[in-house]
């Protein structure tokens, strides 16, 4: 018997990433303002060049952290749980509190 798992929902809206830019970096103290919708690499399982769902993104400054080549972005270290640790949050409840009162608030995710 093949037991088959029900597929992730991978939900696409680009007014959530539009909302997503014009908010603070959520690394505390961090007012820079070149903000990216950062997609939560732990948020779902791996997919052949699927990222994470939008309702996983959250926001994160460009330059710092979260390019490859900052010296603290999420993407040069190996694991994003651990970078998250670091600065106390937990990126999936953001993640989905932001879904939950974003303009995409009522949408099934």
């Amino acid at each position: 018997m093949t037991l088959l798992l029900p597929k992730p929902v991978r939900i696409r809206s680009e007014r959530h990433l539009r909302w997503i830019r014009t908010l603070r970096c959520s690394v505390p103290g961090c007012f820079r303002t070149d903000i990216i919708s950062h997609h939560l690499t732990i948020a779902q399982p791996k997919a052949r060049g699927l990222k994470a769902g939008d309702q996983f993104a959250v926001p994160l400054c460009e330059g710092l952290h979260h390019a490859a080549e900052a010296r603290c972005g999420v993407h040069r270290v190996g694991d994003e749980r651990a970078w998250w640790a670091q600065w106390g949050l937990d990126p999936v409840k953001l993640a989905e509190l932001l879904w939950d009162t974003g303009p995409e608030k009522g949408r099934a995710a």
